[in-house]
């Protein structure tokens, strides 16, 4: 996996290419095996699946379930915030789109992040043998306080909101919020998320967190299952494909200038 940037300059280095100048549009056509970028992931692409990465591409991908959080610590001082499922890393990449995934036979798509979801950026049912392979997400949300989602087979608890076991999975997501503070955090976290399958969901409560606490939240049964959430289309400024195959793994982009 390498290092993503949006920068043209960027593109040079990672796609052997010929350039051509079309007014405010730069064609990039690249005669080997290219490298795609999206603008959250770099991919490398064989030539057999071009086709179906642009047929990915042009769909929405996923800002993940929202978990907010608010409250205040005993020996002073408050902690409020919000993050989506795709901000929060495990720091290890697996291809959603490959065994164990569920999903075969399209392109390598790499992520260390969505675990909520089931670790598909667009919401894809990766299956229950990679979704309870990833690792844990984390991120620190500073002031002592760290979150992680995680995909287990267990029924966790303590759980903010309405309790919600993996019954039905046999598998679910939650976001898990840790108190490594020397202070009692109180307050209250929720997640929620307008699924692909059309459902709004959301759940979540007051928590009281002694050091060393931790407490979890989710807000449906089997969050692998429901499309994804928060679903947005990528900006215009973009890359956008919207060239086509000219030949053997050759591919036209096209971005504007900005």
């Amino acid at each position: 996996m390498k290092v993503h940037s949006e920068s043209l300059q960027a593109w040079n280095l990672q796609i052997p290419a010929l350039q051509e100048k079309r007014g405010k549009w730069t064609n990039i056509i690249s005669l080997k095996h290219p490298v795609i970028i999206s603008k959250s992931l770099l991919i490398t692409v064989a030539a057999s699946s071009l086709a179906a990465f642009a047929m990915q591409a042009s769909s929405p991908i996923d800002l993940g379930a929202l978990f907010t959080y608010s409250g205040t610590f005993s020996g002073g001082g408050t902690a409020s915030g919000s993050v989506y499922d795709k901000d929060i890393h495990s720091g290890v990449f697996g291809d959603t789109q490959h065994s164990p995934s569920y999903i075969t036979g399209g392109p390598t798509l790499l992520s260390d992040s969505y675990v909520f979801q089931g670790g598909h950026p667009y919401g894809n049912d990766t299956g229950d043998a990679f979704e309870l392979a990833q690792a844990p997400g984390h991120l620190s949300l500073g002031s002592g306080l760290d979150l992680y989602t995680v995909y287990i087979s267990t029924d966790p608890s303590p759980q903010a909101g309405n309790h919600i076991a993996p019954a039905g999975g046999p598998d679910n997501g939650y976001f898990e919020l840790v108190n490594n503070s020397k202070n009692d955090f109180v307050g209250t976290i929720g997640v929620s998320g307008l699924a692909g399958d059309g459902n709004f969901y959301s759940n979540g409560g007051a928590v009281t967190l002694a050091p060393g606490g931790n407490v979890y939240v989710t807000f449906n049964d089997e969050t692998s299952n429901h499309g994804g959430y928060n679903a947005v289309p990528e900006p215009a400024a973009t890359t956008a494909v919207v060239g086509a195959i000219v030949g053997l793994g050759a591919l036209v982009l096209r971005r504007r200038s900005r």
